[in-house]
C-alpha cells in the first residue's frame, strides 16, 4: 500500500483500517482460538515472513497497533529468542491457544480430576498433536509442556526466525517479558476500555444525543 497525504477527520483513520484489514486477514490464516499461531502455506518463503514482521513492526511504530490474536510466546519468541520463553508463559498461551473444551480438559487433568470425557477430550487433543496415548500422571505436565513447545514454538521456528530479523530489538521498550505482557494487556479490547474510547463530537448535547448516548454506552458495557 502507498499513502500520500493522508488525510482524515480523525487523522490516521485510513491507515489504521488498512493494518486492521491486513491483520484480519492473516489471522484468518493462522491456527488456535484465543491465542493463534501462523502456520507455513506452500507460497510463502523468508521475504514473505520478513515482510510480515516489518508489517508488525511498522503497525506498532506509526500507530502502537499490534495483532493481540497471536500468540504472546510467539511474539516474545520473535522479539526475544526462544530460549526468553519460559514454562509459565508457555503454559498460558498454550492453554490459550486451545479450544474451550480441550482448555478445560487440560486444566482438570493436571489438577488430577479428570473425568472420563475429560479423559477422551484429552486423548483426541495428543492424538492431534502427534501422540497417540496418554502419559502417566507424573509425566503430564512435562508432556503437555512438550506439545505446546511444539505447537508454539518449534513448527513456526521458521517464522520466527523471519520475524526475528525484523522485529529483534526494534523497539527498545520491548526489553523485556514483562513489558511485552504489559504491551498485550493493555491492547486487549475488555468492555470498558471500549467504552471510555467512545467520546461525543461535542461537549453539550441536546436530551436526544445524550440518551442516545447513554444507550450506546450502556450496549458496550453490557455486551460478550
Amino acid at each position: 500500500m502507498e499513502l500520500k497525504n493522508e488525510k482524515a477527520v480523525d487523522s490516521d483513520v485510513v491507515s489504521r483500517d488498512v493494518y486492521s484489514a491486513f491483520w484480519e486477514h492473516f489471522l484468518e490464516q493462522c491456527e488456535g482460538e484465543d491465542e493463534r499461531v501462523p502456520r507455513l502455506p506452500p507460497d510463502y518463503s523468508e521475504k514473505e515472513w520478513q515482510a510480515v514482521g516489518r508489517v508488525w513492526l511498522k503497525g506498532y511504530l506509526d500507530h502502537n497497533i499490534i495483532p493481540v490474536r497471536l500468540s504472546t510466546a510467539f511474539i516474545l519468541a520473535c522479539y526475544k529468542g526462544v530460549s526468553s520463553v519460559d514454562e509459565e508463559l508457555l503454559m498460558m498461551s498454550f492453554a490459550r491457544f486451545l479450544s474451550v473444551t480441550e482448555r478445560a480438559s487440560v486444566e482438570k487433568a493436571l489438577k488430577g480430576n479428570m473425568d472420563e470425557t475429560d479423559g477422551k477430550d484429552l486423548l483426541d487433543l495428543f492424538s492431534r498433536m502427534g501422540s497417540h496415548c496418554l502419559p502417566t500422571k507424573d509425566n503430564l505436565r512435562t508432556a503437555i509442556l512438550t506439545m505446546a513447545h511444539k505447537a508454539l514454538l518449534q513448527e513456526p521456528k521458521v517464522i520466527i526466525d523471519c520475524f526475528y530479523s525484523s522485529i529483534h530489538n526494534a523497539v527498545p521498550m520491548l526489553k523485556t517479558k514483562d513489558s511485552i505482557m504489559e504491551l498485550y494487556e493493555s491492547k486487549r479490547a475488555t468492555n470498558r476500555k471500549v467504552a471510555q474510547m467512545i467520546k461525543p463530537s461535542r461537549e453539550i448535547l441536546n436530551p436526544h444525543e445524550q440518551s442516545a448516548l447513554n444507550h450506546l454506552l450502556r450496549y458496550v458495557r453490557s455486551t460478550d
